[in-house]
């Protein structure tokens, strides 16, 4: 029986947090270098970079680049573990936004962005700060993603994307400077910190800047 692995190919190096971004948006609840307790035991001394869970779909993803927790076993060793496991795939990843789907993003209408910024609105209005400010900012990249007609379209980082839609004369170098430490904030929350919360001003300011740059 083949095991159930999947290579993925990109240049980034270790950008788990796009990762875990593709994959909690899909349901999973994702954890980054999880204890044996974590781990089924058919595992054994194997510690997998991040696991990312759903019933009958679990993850167990390595980098590349990275060689912790492989306790000396080769990539074709660990692809052995999982024969038989029919929940679970193992992913070797070189980096890159999501190991289930092309690095490569669709690009999306100016309605279906400005659909999504309204329901944002809504969900801020009642009190969904933080989902519809993370959330926002991934509007704001989509809208980068129309205008920019010489880049790859893969995922980008909160900065880059800020400065580029100023290059391109879409941000205003007042906004942008506005959103640098909005930026910051962006990232505190997808990474764990959960007393960060964005304002009422704050979250009006992503929404701000979606609207300018999609005009």
């Amino acid at each position: 029986m083949a095991a159930n692995t999947q290579q993925i190919t990109d240049a980034d190096e270790l950008p788990i947090d796009r990762i875990r971004e593709a994959y909690v948006k899909q349901g999973f609840r994702f954890i980054e270098h999880p204890g044996s307790e974590e781990l089924p035991s058919f595992f054994g001394g194997y510690r997998p970079d991040a696991v990312a869970l759903k019933t009958g779909q679990n993850v167990a993803i390595q980098f590349m680049q990275s060689r912790k927790g492989q306790q000396g076993l080769s990539f074709e060793a660990i692809s052995r573990l999982f024969v038989g496991q029919p929940d679970w795939r193992f992913v070797v990843s070189y980096g890159g936004a999501d190991p289930q789907a092309s690095s490569a993003l669709p690009i999306a209408s100016e309605a279906a962005i400005r659909k999504q910024l309204n329901d944002l609105r809504d969900l801020g209005q009642k009190g969904q700060r933080r989902a519809a400010f993370v959330m926002g900012w991934s509007l704001l990249e989509a809208a980068l993603h129309r205008v920019d007609e010489d880049a790859d379209h893969r995922p980008r980082k909160p900065g880059t994307v800020l400065e580029s839609l100023a290059r391109l004369g879409y941000l205003s170098p007042e906004r942008e400077v506005q959103l640098r430490p909005l930026a910051l904030l962006r990232n505190r929350i997808v990474h764990g910190d959960i007393t960060s919360e964005p304002s009422v001003d704050e979250l009006k300011a992503v929404f701000q800047a979606v609207d300018e740059a999609l005009t």
